[in-house]
């Protein structure tokens, strides 16, 4: 009993941490049934907020995916993650019953608790906006795993925050660069892409163009391309 409550234990502890930060390469330990509970209530809640507008894109999906590889999910679990996440699109899904279950397995591990509650936010956030019914099942989600509303609010604005900052782009921002939309396809994307390539080619200014208007397109032409490539990254 006292080494299948530290296996739990370990395994929160190293799920807390990988969920925070891409860097983190822990090994997964054996989780159990805080493992089960924490996948089923996990991407349950992620397939029922990337519906809860009626469509799911293809920038939630990424999003997802990335949340499986982050982690570190093996082929079984990524089966059965894309389940959960599938059952949570349907409007019948009821989500109360895993409530319990999950906050039994979180124990008093209030940090594993705000790292699913940030995944959540930030699956919310892949569209641009976060609306009433996102705000809703958000606001359920940290009740039951006792997060007060002061501490979800903060996490929202300190995510927000985040895409104010001098020094960080957002996939949204690249995604208008680009004259595109998270749910267009690879296709599409690189046919803008490259379309906007050939627009803002400095060659295109002919031998009338001066240093000034040659550095713009030049500036112009590196954002396009860092823009793509952050694109292409996230999808993968």
């Amino acid at each position: 009993m006292v080494f299948a409550a530290f296996l739990h234990r370990h395994y929160r502890e190293v799920m807390a941490r990988r969920l925070e930060s891409s860097a983190c390469r822990d090994a997964v330990p054996r989780g159990g049934s805080t493992e089960s509970i924490l996948l089923q209530a996990l991407f349950t809640m992620m397939g029922k907020i990337a519906k809860a507008d009626g469509r799911v894109i293809q920038a939630e999906i990424d999003y997802v995916n990335t949340v499986m590889s982050r982690m570190g999910l093996d082929d079984h679990r990524r089966k059965l993650a894309i389940e959960y996440f599938n059952t949570g699109k349907l409007r019948s899904c009821d989500l109360s019953p895993l409530y319990p279950r999950l906050l039994k397995a979180l124990g008093t591990d209030k940090r594993l608790a705000l790292a699913l509650l940030r995944v959540l936010c930030l699956l919310a956030q892949v569209k641009g906006v976060v609306n009433v019914p996102e705000q809703a099942l958000l606001r359920q989600f940290a009740d039951a795993v006792k997060i007060p509303r002061r501490e979800l609010e903060q996490l929202g604005a300190e995510l927000l925050a985040r895409e104010s900052q001098p020094g960080f782009v957002s996939l949204r921002a690249d995604y208008a660069l680009l004259n595109v939309v998270p749910g267009d396809d690879e296709q599409c994307i690189k046919k803008s892409y490259l379309r906007l390539l050939h627009r803002y080619h400095p060659d295109k200014l002919g031998p009338a163009g001066n240093s000034g208007e040659m550095e713009s397109a030049a500036r112009k032409m590196q954002a396009i391309r860092q823009a793509y490539e952050r694109i292409c990254a996230a999808r993968k």
